[in-house]
This record gives structure tokens, sequence and C-alpha cells, in this order.
């Protein structure tokens, strides 16, 4: 039995903080702002009186095998990755990445057993992108135009500081409220300053997301080559959120729903360069019910700029990594995957959708 999995009612002393954090009640998947199968969700309150989400993981949720130390091992290089790029995002002063209040690790007595506990404890957000979706059913223009400006900046952020995400999707987008959304779960993150144990893997976030590259590139020969940086498939995961808050789906999903079972990934043998012209056509399509559906189902503001916004979706999931990203910064400024002229653009369709 796990540890983390039953901690309601205790008090956990911090390490940055004097004082403790009073564990209110486990959150469900649908409330976690974590969707970590390693981790359990919950919300605390400190001594202070200060709200918090607290993400709390031990070696029974790590997925090492069965030998008890390749698990502990698995568990402790966890922890120490992700509370040092943490630390790292924290003091770079990143305002639209959700960066830690405390953290702690002990061992408690558990059915007689003393375990190993890992925690840290982050500001509570309202709700995720994904909820919000759900209560509103189909957001406000504003409203999503605005989470994309902060997303893109959050990009913009990490990538300043030498760290990709890997895992941007609708439940990592954390809403504070109208005007502030942040991007969180920096446990899949890479950075060449801060080696983790994922590094080597072709995809690291969630699969069902993921970058075509990343989607098949198990099927290489090559399985750890990276066909591009992670910043590339970072861009890819934004294009795929904006993606989102038109339809309600990820792009990848709907383009995978436009191809045939036989070039599905589970079924393909013949590596990414061999796949690459099916999902351009399946992405081509997913594109053009994109443009069709648009202009007749947004606001005056952005029916206005509604091919701006298609060819900015476009650009970013490019299914070519080496192609992806805007032309002027790939061809001119030397940065191929800046997201700067993304900020800039959602900033104008923001506006323009308050006006």
């Amino acid at each position: 039995m796990s540890i983390a999995t039953a901690l309601e009612g205790l008090d956990l002393p911090g390490k940055k903080r004097p004082g403790a954090w009073r564990v209110l009640e486990k959150l469900s998947h649908s409330k976690q702002n974590s969707t970590e199968k390693c981790s359990v969700g919950y919300r605390v309150q400190h001594s202070d009186g200060t709200l918090g989400f607290l993400k709390a993981s031990d070696i029974d949720l790590m997925t090492s095998g069965d030998d008890m130390l390749a698990r502990l091992f698995a568990a402790t290089e966890l922890q120490t990755f992700e509370r040092a790029i943490l630390n790292h995002c924290q003091g770079s002063n990143m305002d639209r990445v959700v960066t830690p209040l405390d953290y702690g690790d002990d061992l408690r007595v558990y059915e007689s057993v003393r375990q190993p506990l890992f925690w840290i404890v982050f500001e509570l957000a309202k709700c995720d992108a994904r909820m919000q979706m759900n209560i509103n059913r189909r957001l406000d223009f504003s409203w999503s135009l605005t989470a994309l400006h902060n997303l893109s900046t959050a990009v913009s952020q990490l990538h300043g500081a030498s760290v990709s995400h890997n895992d941007i999707k609708p439940s990592n987008l954390l809403v504070f409220d109208d005007l502030l959304q942040k991007l969180g779960d920096l446990g899949s993150a890479t950075s060449p300053s801060y080696p983790a144990l994922h590094d080597g893997e072709g995809c690291i976030g969630d699969a069902r997301y993921a970058a075509p590259e990343t989607v098949y590139s198990d099927f290489e020969q090559e399985s750890s080559i990276v066909f591009a940086s992670r910043r590339a498939s970072d861009l890819y995961l934004l294009g795929s959120m904006a993606f989102f808050f038109m339809t309600g789906t990820m792009l990848t999903p709907a383009v995978l729903s436009r191809m045939l079972e036989v070039h599905q990934p589970h079924k393909w043998g013949g590596g990414f360069q061999a796949i690459l012209p099916y999902w351009r056509q399946a992405f081509a399509d997913t594109l053009m019910s994109l443009r069709r559906e648009l202009p007749a189902n947004a606001d005056g503001a952005l029916t206005n700029h509604s091919q701006r916004f298609v060819e900015a979706v476009k650009q970013l999931c490019e299914p070519d990594p080496s192609l992806r990203g805007h032309p002027l910064s790939r061809n001119v400024h030397g940065d191929p995957y800046s997201v700067e002229r993304y900020i800039a653009l959602f900033d104008l369709l923001r506006k323009s959708s308050l006006n």
C-alpha cells in the first residue's frame, strides 16, 4: 500500500518555511493539477493560512519493477531533478510557470513499515484548462486567446532558461483567474544543465498528444535519436493547444483519426520519415476542417484574423520538426524555435477580442 495515497489529516513540516502543511483532502484525477501516475494530489493549508496543492510520491508509485532499490533510486532521482528544475525556474523569475511554495521528504511509519515520502507544494489553482473547457463547454474566445498568450509566454520563459517542458497539455495549464494562467508540472522537463533519467527517451510526455517525430520515434532503428530539439516538440504542443481551444481536442488525436489503421503508431513499423507523407496529408485535412469551421463559430474579432490563427497552428505544428516554427524566425533571426512572434499574435488577437 502506498503511503502517498493516505496523507489526509496529516501535518507535513516543510524545508522552506517554518510551520507545517495540513493535508485537507485528496483531489480526484479530474481536479488534480498533475496527471502523473507516480504522484497523488492533495489540497493543503499551511499553518500561516496559505492554501496549496501538494504533489506526493513514494517508492510504491514508481514503475521501475519489483526491485525496491531500483524504485527508491527512481523516486529519489525524480524528486531531486524536479526540485532542481523548479528552483532553476523560480530563480529565473518565470511569472507564467508554476513554481513551488515548499517541499519535504522524510521516513514515515505506514502499516508498520517505515517508508520514504517525497512531496512538493505549489500555489493552488482554481482548475486547469481541461476542466475550464468542461465547465464552460465552449470557452469564450477572449479567454482562450488570453490563455494562449500566457502559455506562449511560459514556453518562451522556459526556453530562455534552456528548459523544454515536453508535456504541454490542457491538464498542465493551470487557471488562477480569467487573466492569469500558468504552465505547471515540470516532471517531464529536460535541460542540459539538469540531467534526468528520462533524457534518453524518445517520447517523454503524454504520448496521446505528442509531436509526430516522438509518436513514431520508438520505431526507429535507434529510438534514442531525437530528430530535432525538444524545443521543436514544445512548439508543436503549443500549436496543438491553440487547436484545442478552438475545437475541444488536441491535434494529434485529430490527425490520427484521419489516418488508416496501418499508419497508426501501434501498427506502423517503417519509421518517422516513411510515415511523414501520410501524416502531412491528414494534417492538411485537419487544417482544412479548422479553416471551414473557425469563421462560422468565432466572434467578430477572431473571424477577421482567422486565417492568421490557422496559419500559426500550421507553422507551430508543421510535421517536419526541421521546418517547424515561424519562417522569419527560422530564416532571418537564426532561432527557428522562437515563439516571440506567436506571443505577439495571440496578444493582438486577445486585444482585438476585447474591443
